[in-house]
């Protein structure tokens, strides 16, 4: 493919639509120069003129087929969720009953206030 200043068809439309130019379907100055910017401002040589590698670089070629999509009809749901629906949050009661620890240490952990009734410790008044 080669696009050059003065051709007139279908394919200068499609350029100048790309390049945000009136597609009138003439190369003229305008569309050259556009060109050019085009071509400096991705690296290519700034001939104004468009070859292979300069159509190819503004119209890469599709890498996947266009795929049909079904798309399903969404069905609207009438169950409004509820404080009460949601989940509830799991509380635990404190800290559980260690084995690796002594009775001692489970009774206050559990805050009973029950004495150890094998205690010698006298109050003394």
């Amino acid at each position: 493919m080669r696009l050059v200043k003065g051709q007139q068809n279908d394919q200068v439309a499609l350029l100048q639509q790309r390049l945000g130019l009136k597609p009138e379907g003439y190369f003229d100055n305008k569309t050259q120069l556009a060109v050019k910017a085009w071509q400096k401002a991705n690296g290519l040589v700034e001939s104004g003129d468009v070859d292979d590698q300069t159509w190819s670089a503004m119209f890469p070629p599709s890498t996947t087929e266009p795929t049909q999509v079904k798309v399903e009809p969404q069905v609207q749901s009438t169950h409004t969720v509820k404080p009460q629906d949601e989940p509830k949050p799991v509380i635990e009661d404190g800290p559980k009953q260690n084995q690796a620890v002594t009775p001692e240490v489970n009774r206050i952990l559990s805050g009973s206030s029950n004495k150890n009734p094998n205690s010698t410790t006298s109050h003394r008044r």
